[in-house]
């Protein structure tokens, strides 16, 4: 009985107090989404939620729960998902940088299997908010109360959800060649995630191996996404100070209009821009972005071939500024007009490109364009 009005005291405490726990998750939630765009740490999702009422009353009825009110600590949840486990580990690296850690009932779960097992992995963070944030006068309701940061990679989770949601298949103790299996697909996924995170150390050693090389003049690099940007950017450096857009859209289609009109490697592509380009497009002011300078470039290089061969109707308008820059040189352009139906168009000066930050050498992210919905998270690792 005592142990009854034990819980029962717990949950009208949560009861009263679960909207508090939903506040703070969605505080916690924001903080840490603000630190990883600042650091530039490429994550798949972030979500919060509160541990509902009913929820809560499960858990604190496990009889492990000697005093559910102290005990339980993930009322208040957030749960960050990264694409390989090295972003995993930055995360709670930040984490640990922005709130108070509660060691005791902290944990990295694949430390936790050891060498022979494998199974459930995920990095659980039990915070508090921290002296700094809790003598802000919005956050003093916060003062005591705990909430949990979830870290692991897509695989990892994928893992969990499974792991957490197959009970309703199979209740009870699995046969040994089904638990084998179990054990064989873990592993299975902890070696993808090795081989995801291989593959992009490896991508990040090849982009900083051809800024090095770009940097050194060397241009026999085939053009990429990386070291395209990296030539780009010592290239035209002088119109990037005046305003010129660093962005080219979609890499794909401008590597591959390249290479159609026979520019497929760094030095070909240097070549294949005139001497003057840079002073004559500040005179011309055809200082756009690198999608519209790239295209110009090969329409200078080979307009014939650049037309019947790689334009495929993927763009029909034309600036003034940069009509007046490829009749400098020679491009009979108002011929081409004519014949692929090109319109000239003339930006609002008080147009504004979406805000761009300058990629930085590493591998390309881009955040999803959707918040995910709000998660429902597994409480604690799965039993076997």
């Amino acid at each position: 009985m005592a142990a009854k009005t034990k819980i029962d005291e717990a949950v009208e405490w949560y009861r009263a107090d679960s909207q508090l726990y939903e506040e703070l998750a969605l505080l916690v939630e924001s903080v840490l989404k603000e630190m990883l765009k600042q650091k530039k740490v490429n994550y798949h999702s972030i979500t919060h939620r509160a541990k509902t009422v009913e929820r809560y009353k499960e858990k604190a009825s496990n009889e492990k729960y000697q005093d559910p009110r102290s005990e339980i600590t993930d009322m208040a949840g957030v749960r960050v998902i990264t694409y390989i486990d090295s972003d995993a580990k930055k995360v709670e690296e930040i984490v640990k940088s922005l709130f108070k850690i509660i060691p005791e009932h902290s944990k990295d779960k694949t430390e936790e299997l050891g060498t022979d097992r494998v199974g459930y992995r995920s990095i659980h963070c039990v915070c508090t908010l921290g002296e700094d944030r809790l003598a802000l006068p919005e956050n003093k309701k916060f003062t005591d109360r705990c909430f949990e940061i979830q870290i692991r990679t897509i695989l990892q989770h994928a893992w969990a959800e499974f792991e957490h949601d197959r009970n309703y298949k199979f209740k009870g103790v699995l046969p040994d060649k089904l638990k084998r299996k179990l054990a064989v697909v873990a592993g299975s996924l902890e070696l993808l995630d090795w081989n995801f995170e291989s593959i992009a150390n490896s991508i990040d050693e090849y982009t900083i191996a051809v800024h090095q090389r770009t940097e050194k003049g060397d241009l026999s690099t085939r053009i990429t996404s990386a070291s395209l940007k990296v030539y780009l950017g010592k290239k035209f450096k002088e119109l990037l100070e005046k305003g010129l857009y660093p962005f080219l859209f979609d890499d794909a289609k401008i590597i591959r209009e390249l290479s159609t009109v026979r520019i497929e490697t760094l030095e070909q592509l240097d070549k294949a821009i005139p001497e003057d380009f840079v002073k004559v497009s500040i005179d011309c002011n055809c200082i756009e972005t690198y999608l519209g300078l790239l295209r110009d470039i090969m329409i200078i290089f080979d307009a014939k071939s650049y037309f019947e061969c790689a334009w495929q109707k993927s763009w029909n308008n034309l600036s003034p500024e940069s009509v007046k820059l490829l009749k400098h040189y020679g491009v009979e352009i108002d011929d081409y007009i004519k014949t692929y139906n090109l319109v000239i168009v003339e930006y609002s000066p008080d147009y504004e490109m979406p805000d761009y930050e300058m990629p930085e050498y590493e591998p390309d992210f881009e955040p999803p364009e959707e918040e995910p919905p709000d998660y429902e998270p597994t409480d604690e690792e799965p039993e076997s």
